[in-house]
């Protein structure tokens, strides 16, 4: 992601979410982004919450996609009981 790379180094000595290992692990993609870290990069970089909270989301969907989509395609909805 390009806002986050180009602000690596400052976010790493200036940033609001701590050490430069916890940063890179974020960038990475080995750590989520949480609310409280979505609060704070939103500050650090002038970007909104949600745009933080919708990327981690887009990560999870692809990543369970990745990992389960060949079961999702067998799942068969319940037949609706009838009221009549």
């Amino acid at each position: 992601m390009t806002v986050a790379l180009q602000g690596e180094g400052r976010l790493a000595t200036q940033g609001p979410i701590g050490p430069f290992g916890k940063t890179k692990l974020r960038i990475c993609g080995n750590r989520g982004v949480t609310p409280d870290t979505a609060f704070r990069l939103s500050g650090f970089f002038g970007t909104t919450i949600d745009f933080w909270m919708r990327l981690q989301a887009d990560i999870d969907m692809w990543d369970t996609l990745s990992t389960h989509g060949s079961e999702y395609g067998r799942i068969r909805p319940v037949a609706r009981a009838s009221n009549e």
